[in-house]
């Protein structure tokens, strides 16, 4: 009875393609993570100028426009708050973790107010 030269080449091709189909899902769950992290943080930023505008403008407010901000700021950290004369800039940042390849923080921005 003969070797088969090719015994087993079948068994080395299949673990090579599970190898390569698992590092494609570990690298499409980290750039999914990281859209939701940005998605967060401009939308946490956008929803923060608007409540910071609104107080702002609002004659009858009983806290500071940026107390305001910070106070609405939920997935996110709030990074700066800055009224530039009737407008409101507002910076936050979320981060997202690439389990043992660290983490990343990124950032949002937006500003609110009458143009």
């Amino acid at each position: 009875m003969m070797d088969d030269p090719e015994r087993g080449s079948g068994t080395v091709l299949s673990f090579s393609l599970i190898a390569v189909i698992s590092a494609i899902a570990l690298l499409m769950g980290g750039l999914a993570a990281g859209f939701d992290s940005k998605h967060r943080a401009d939308s946490a930023a956008d929803f923060a100028a608007l409540a910071a505008a609104e107080t702002l403008h609002d004659p009858f407010a009983q806290s500071e426009p940026c107390d305001v901000a910070r106070s609405v700021v939920r997935d996110a950290e709030m990074v700066s708050c800055t009224i530039k004369g009737d407008r409101v800039a507002v910076e936050t940042r979320a981060s997202v973790r690439f389990g043992m390849l660290g983490s990343m923080h990124l950032t949002g921005k937006a500003e609110a107010g009458p143009r």
